[in-house]
């Protein structure tokens, strides 16, 4: 799966050769809320190519530390939005690796957040809900299964965490309003204690 970001200020027309599907994500409720329209491009078109991305995670997911981090994932971001580091001025995406038994520990932030799963076999899930217990985990959390080619949204501040019962490593791609929190200091993102482990298969 490609990704490509483009500004709202011209006409698009978008032509395949094959069945392609487009998942389409903008700010648009943000503005039609303030009453603006977009008249400047703050950005060019940018395309970020899906091998790429792959090679990309592929190497933090090699890296040193990668065991004890919260999580493998890359940020797709723009030079023309670096003090953000996101996708666009309001826009942020994230890409994230779900290794096969791993459970990637709960996090929240105060943006929405729509995810597509990019890839996945059966066994990978999300929990959600609105406390944790002493051990960091979801107090009666909501499951939310995952399938390749599906999309979900994630509410703002509740917690959420990542878990797989699969042998297969799945790949989910979050797309959130951060780089306007971010620009606002207001995400206050927060991860529950400990890092990423994996399920006990015993």
């Amino acid at each position: 799966m490609d990704v490509f970001t483009l500004p709202a200020t011209s006409a698009l027309i978008h032509k395949a050769s094959a069945d392609s599907a487009i998942y389409w994500v903008n700010d648009s409720p943000l503005l039609a809320y303030l009453g603006v329209k977009p008249v400047l491009s703050k950005f060019q078109p940018t395309l970020y190519p899906h091998a790429q991305i792959m090679a990309q995670l592929e190497q933090v997911d090699h890296q040193q530390g990668a065991k004890q981090r919260n999580r493998d994932a890359i940020i797709l971001g723009n030079t023309a939005t670096q003090q953000v580091k996101s996708l666009t001025h309001t826009l942020w995406s994230a890409v994230v690796l779900l290794g096969p038994g791993e459970i990637q520990k709960p996090h929240r932030h105060n943006s929405v957040a729509v995810d597509i799963v990019m890839a996945c076999e059966p066994g990978c899930y999300r929990l959600m809900g609105d406390h944790l217990d002493d051990n960091g985990e979801i107090i009666n959390p909501v499951r939310i299964d995952w399938q390749a080619g599906a999309a979900f949204v994630t509410p703002p501040v509740l917690w959420h965490g990542h878990y797989s019962e699969s042998s297969q490593p799945a790949i989910v791609m979050a797309v959130q309003e951060a780089g306007l929190y971010n620009y606002m200091r207001t995400l206050d993102i927060q991860f529950s204690h400990g890092a990423k482990g994996v399920h006990n298969k015993s």
